[in-house]
């Protein structure tokens, strides 16, 4: 990977702010800051830009580079100024919400999920997945079964008695391997139903198959029968 600077303009103390929510996952630009003259710099962080990682994972680096940027804006798309080749389309984020007690569970798994492109929120029970999934567009819950305040078993039921959260999909992730916990949740409404530790791959597949693909990532095959395994 080349970076060109085409000009060094001077050496500045800045505050970084973050980008909010909308942007938080475009990897170029880390944070921004505001210039004496009041016009908006985007911050590039260039190790970070080059090793290509999320910026969720990366705490921002102090000697990371800054440059002015300067967006042509709708005229210029209108004109023919910018080759069609060269404008991105965004794909929209499939979002995710995960719910389990365990911090490290929620740790691991999510991260699974972001890497594999989609948008993850996290509760630490099921009333707090509730709330998020009734409040945001939600494409899927991941829930364990026994949780605080409102188990898995709860949770599926609430989701499934609301008419805005009814047809969300909820995929079970539980250590609790028997027969007849797979049956409860199956009858509750769960989609699927699989048992910890997931594997990564046949686990990303599994969503993948319930809501499409993440962000960028390539198609995976997945048998239905793995799905409830």
């Amino acid at each position: 990977m080349g970076i060109v600077v085409e000009e060094v303009l001077r050496k500045d103390e800045i505050v970084i702010k973050n980008l909010g929510e909308y942007l938080r996952n475009v990897k170029m630009f880390p944070g921004s800051t505001i210039a004496p003259d009041g016009s908006l710099i985007l911050l590039i962080d260039v190790n970070r830009l080059v090793v290509g990682e999320s910026i969720e994972h990366r705490p921002l680096m102090t000697s990371g580079m800054a440059a002015r940027i300067f967006a042509p804006g709708a005229v210029a798309v209108a004109t023919g100024a910018i080759p069609v080749a060269a404008i991105d389309v965004v794909e929209a984020e499939k979002v995710v919400v995960l719910a389990d007690d365990s911090i490290s569970v929620r740790k691991f798994v999510g991260r699974m999920l972001e890497k594999a492109g989609y948008r993850v929120k996290l509760a630490s029970d099921g009333l707090e997945a509730l709330e998020i999934a009734t409040q945001m567009k939600c494409d899927l819950v991941v829930t364990d079964l026994e949780m605080p305040r409102t188990n898995g078993y709860e949770l599926i039921s609430h989701l499934r008695q609301n008419p805005q959260t009814r047809n969300i999909p909820v995929m079970v992730v539980t250590s609790r391997a028997g027969a007849k916990h797979r049956e409860r949740a199956m009858k509750e409404g769960a989609a699927a139903f699989m048992t910890k530790p997931v594997q990564d791959d046949q686990f990303i597949a599994a969503v993948a198959q319930l809501i499409g693909h993440g962000a960028g990532q390539r198609s995976i095959s997945v048998d239905a029968a793995q799905m409830t395994q």
